[in-house]
């Protein structure tokens, strides 16, 4: 049976200290979920601009695991409803492996940007396990920033228990959260539930027995 994945972005806050701004702005990830070979877009935001900032050019580098994810260079960077829709470019290049670079620009009048959705970077999950993202370099138009990392883990869709694989503890444990029967210390993880709605129940109990049997 085809495994499927949860991708999730651990919050990517990158501190922009920029000259003549009373405070410094935010930038921060989403989480998503899907499988393997599909395109998972992860929600880039922009929160803390306070009256608007004028952007024209940016740049920024990642790291991540290759291991775990993929990025395709033809279609990694989504910018539809985005505040980067009307950019010039806007362009994610895989310089070595597991090392990408993010690029936008502006060619005309600069972009008066508030808070909001930045731009979608899209990755696959090839393989669960943790990947982190560390971002460095950050800048605006020629303006230098101060950048923190960030984690993405790729959970087994139906792992309820993390063991690495699904089986049926997975199934017992499932059945005792719907009869709301006591765990006895068991922990469930509600990120390896079946359509991204968090909660462990029935659709979880069926995707976790058709998989085993």
């Amino acid at each position: 049976m085809k495994k499927a994945y949860r991708i999730m972005s651990g919050a990517i806050f990158i501190t922009l200290i920029i000259s003549g701004m009373a405070g410094a702005f935010e930038i921060s990830a989403g989480n998503v979920s899907g499988k393997p070979g599909e395109p998972l877009l992860v929600p880039v935001n922009i929160s803390n601009v306070g009256t608007g900032l004028n952007l024209d050019a940016f740049s920024f580098m990642m790291q991540f695991n290759s291991g775990i994810l993929s990025f395709d260079e033809t279609t990694g960077i989504d910018k539809t409803g985005t505040l980067t829709e009307n950019f010039t470019l806007v362009k994610g290049k895989v310089i070595e492996n597991g090392k990408l670079k993010i690029n936008g620009a502006l060619f005309g009048t600069p972009l008066l940007a508030g808070n909001g959705l930045l731009l979608k970077i899209k990755f696959s999950a090839t393989s669960k396990g943790t990947s982190e993202l560390k971002l460095s370099g950050f800048i605006d138009d020629v303006k230098a920033s101060a950048t923190k990392d960030a984690t993405i883990t790729v959970v087994e869709i139906g792992d309820i228990d993390h063991s690495g694989k699904i089986d049926l503890k997975d199934a017992v444990l499932t059945l005792k959260v719907l009869a709301q029967i006591g765990l006895g210390g068991q922990v469930v993880y509600k990120d390896a539930d079946v359509n991204g709605d968090g909660k462990i129940g029935l659709e979880e109990a069926v995707y976790i027995l058709q998989h085993i049997y």
